[in-house]
């Protein structure tokens, strides 16, 4: 499954909103009922993480079969240290979870305004 999508950088420090739209797969990406997370890093070989999303915090909300939309706390994005950020997903209503097969690498860019940001 193969998808590529124009979207905004992160911005350090600020709220990130993001909708995914996976298609071309045989089966649905987000199958209702799903429930996911995902670790937002830095890098893939980077052992710690800036933040997890969630289907269980709202952080992830399934829109459809294809669809979820992702909502990146400032603190998230803050703890980024990189020019890009890395997540994919996993399904953890299954037993043993399973990672869903999508992988997103985010662009990140270092604000000049930071309101309330230290």
């Amino acid at each position: 499954m193969v998808s590529s999508q124009i979207i905004h950088p992160v911005v350090l420090g600020y709220a990130y909103p993001l909708r995914v739209r996976i298609s071309g797969g045989a089966a649905p990406a987000f199958p209702l009922g799903c429930q996911l997370q995902a670790d937002v890093r830095s890098s893939l070989l980077t052992v710690g993480i800036a933040g997890t999303l969630s289907t269980a915090d709202g952080s992830i909300i399934r829109v459809d079969d294809d669809t979820i939309d992702l909502h990146m706390t400032a603190a998230t994005t803050a703890a980024i240290e990189s020019d890009f950020a890395v997540l994919d997903f996993a399904r953890t209503d299954l037993s043993p979870p399973e990672w869903v097969g999508v992988q997103i690498e985010l662009p990140v860019i270092v604000p000049a305004t930071m309101v309330g940001i230290q």
